[in-house]
């Protein structure tokens, strides 16, 4: 047992050497990472202007991305028109069931790996878990 008064052993280890990078290589870095974050983001940036532009003014020559008087007219039509309330409740149901479903099979599943033996549930397990390793969006291989 170690006294109160003996401090801990301290392992020492040795700071990494920091290199200086040229200011002009570390300027293009940014350069060439900005560049790929501009062409994602000016979409967004269209999309969110072109919303909040007049009905019928969106397609205008010369294009515009600030419009001149900003409106809500679209958003309001959106939310007269479309049940989005609706749409959100479906959508929250269907993703309760499906979690839930999820669950209880995987758990009934769990316990049957777990605990049972039977001719080919190595196989099967191997199989299962596989396919929860693989995006389900995967396209088969030709």
């Amino acid at each position: 047992m170690r006294s109160l008064t003996q401090p801990a052993p301290v392992a020492h280890t040795i700071a990494p050497a920091h290199r200086k990078r040229p200011w002009l290589l570390t300027a293009l870095g940014f350069a060439a990472l900005a560049l790929p974050g501009a062409v994602m983001i000016v979409p967004f940036v269209w999309m969110i202007a072109t919303s909040l532009k007049a009905p019928g003014t969106a397609l205008t020559i010369p294009p515009e991305l600030i419009p001149r008087a900003p409106t809500l007219e679209s958003y309001r039509r959106v939310a007269a028109t479309v049940p989005l309330l609706q749409m959100f409740k479906n959508s929250v149901v269907v993703t309760a069931a499906s979690v839930t479903g999820q669950l209880v099979t995987s758990a009934l599943a769990a316990y049957a790996f777990a605990r049972m033996r039977w001719r080919g549930r190595d196989v099967l397990f191997l199989l299962y878990r596989r396919r929860s390793r693989s995006n389900a969006t995967d396209q088969p291989r030709q």
